[in-house]
């Protein structure tokens, strides 16, 4: 491998889950890491979202446009919805 070129890939994003005790830019906030497919989408895997059942869509947030895990001033997104393959994990 090598190292990237700064913003030489805008598409990937990274996706947190908000912890009151952290920072926002606090990398540990970072669960899983996805891809911007258009100006509203985010493709990530199923694993990143399987537990429905607790999640609070509030917690939640993807980070666009940074080439380091802790950039001071990063893009922000709230998640408004999540939608699973209907057959994962049948």
């Amino acid at each position: 491998g090598y190292t990237a070129r700064e913003h030489s890939w805008p598409w990937v994003v990274s996706i947190h889950r908000a912890n009151i005790h952290l920072p926002p830019t606090d990398p540990s906030t970072a669960f899983c890491s996805g891809t911007l497919i258009n100006e509203q989408y985010v493709l990530t895997a199923a694993h990143c979202f399987y537990d429905e059942n607790h999640l609070f869509l509030a917690n939640y947030f993807v980070v666009v446009g940074a080439h380091y895990i802790i950039e001071t001033d990063p893009i922000r997104f709230n998640i408004q919805s999540i939608v699973l393959h209907e057959n994962y994990h049948k």
